[in-house]
């Protein structure tokens, strides 16, 4: 069965997008995953799955999303829970706007 738009966004991009935003804060920013995990609101165990390939696929981005992902988690380092919820907006909206939804769904 394929999957709607919004399905698609929430069971494999949202996911996707978290788990660069993670990797993100922990390697670039220098978090630990617990620091990670209160940042994005999230717990430190699905941090720990997403860095142990347990949670989200492996999927690619291209180099512009990475980049904007990287802004992101510059601004979530810096005002924390403030801004998640606008930046995954932001993100899925640009990934949208890339074809993402599309080449997944191929």
């Amino acid at each position: 069965m394929i999957k709607a738009p919004c399905e698609h966004l929430q069971y494999d991009l949202l996911p996707n997008i978290r788990k660069e935003l993670a990797n993100c804060l922990i390697e670039i920013f220098k978090l630990n995953q617990r620091q990670a995990a209160k940042k994005l609101g999230l717990t430190p165990a699905a941090i720990c799955q997403y860095k142990n390939h347990k949670r989200a696929d492996n999927s690619e981005f291209s180099q512009e999303i990475m980049m904007e992902i990287v802004r992101s988690a510059n601004r979530i380092n810096n005002d924390g829970d403030l801004v998640v919820q606008t930046e995954l907006c932001r993100l899925c909206l640009i990934a949208r706007d890339n074809g993402y939804i599309n080449k997944k769904r191929g």
